[in-house]
Formats: structure tokens, sequence, C-alpha cells
């Protein structure tokens, strides 16, 4: 089930550059790729399937759209290094590592709100790709797909 099947208004805490940022990038680009509805003066919405949260994020940056920007842009970078290393960790048959990747990258995407790939992470993180190699496969490709998705949202949100 759905965390959230709308972002809360979230008041700017410069409502001038919060309108000023909103002229420089229009939330067209973001809302056809990824189901944006729209930015009105401070309150987006954004239906259930919305790969990241940011009411969730916009909660622990005072709604900056910089520092959104930046703490997602962390995350991709996390992200996309910590699902090069499952795949290693996958054929090297390395439990401990699995656990330690899979509980980072739960915890990263928990505090973005890309709460659908922090499930999965979840899911994955008991496993043991010695004993249940098939098994860590399998999760690792719904994870790489989880984290493409959330990727390609960022990336559109940090291009507009």
């Amino acid at each position: 089930p759905p965390r959230s099947t709308a972002l809360n208004h979230i008041p700017s805490k410069d409502s001038a550059r919060h309108n000023s940022d909103e002229a420089k990038h229009p939330q067209g680009r973001i809302n056809a790729s990824f189901g944006l509805l729209g930015d009105t003066g401070n309150q987006m919405s954004v239906p259930s399937a919305s790969p990241v949260d940011l009411a969730h994020l916009s909660r622990y940056t005072g709604g900056s759209r910089e520092l959104n920007s930046d703490v997602l842009q962390l995350f991709l970078n996390q992200s996309t290094e910590l699902m090069l290393q499952l795949q290693a960790v996958v054929e090297a048959a390395d439990t401990r590592t699995w656990r330690h990747i899979t509980h980072s990258l739960k915890g990263a995407a928990r505090g973005i709100g890309a709460f659908g790939l922090a499930d999965v992470a979840a899911e994955a993180e008991p496993l043991d790709p010695a004993a249940q190699h098939g098994q860590a496969l399998k999760v690792l490709l719904t994870l790489r797909n989880r984290a493409e998705t959330v990727q390609d949202f960022i990336r559109a949100y940090l291009d507009e």
C-alpha cells in the first residue's frame, strides 16, 4: 500500500525564492515522466506511484529546492555505487557485505522518501546470497529496477 497519496502543504521559508524557482523550473518535464500533478503556490500533489515522496524529503530540508537537490544528488551518487557493489557481492556470495549494503540502501532510500525502493531493500537485507543465490539474483534485479526508477526521477527533478 502506498505511504502517501498526496503531498502535504509545504510552506516555503522564502516564498519569493520559491515563486522565482517555480518560474524558472516549471513542473512540465517531471509531470510528464513521473506523474506529478503540478505545483500550485506552495502545494504539490503527487499520485501514490511517485518514486520519491518530496513532502517527506521537504520535512528535513525545510522545503528548500536547493537543499532537496543537494540531498537527492548525494543519494543518486550513493545508490549508483551501492547497486554496482551489490552485483559483485552476490557473485562473491558475501552475506555480511550484502546485508550491510542493503541496510545502507534501505536507510538512504527512506531518508529521501523512496519508500518503494526502501521496502525492497528491507526484504533483501536478511537474504544470504551464499545459501540463496538464485533468490538474491532475483531480488537484485528488482532492486536495480526500483533504483533506476528513483534515479530517473531524481535526474528529472535535478534537470528542472
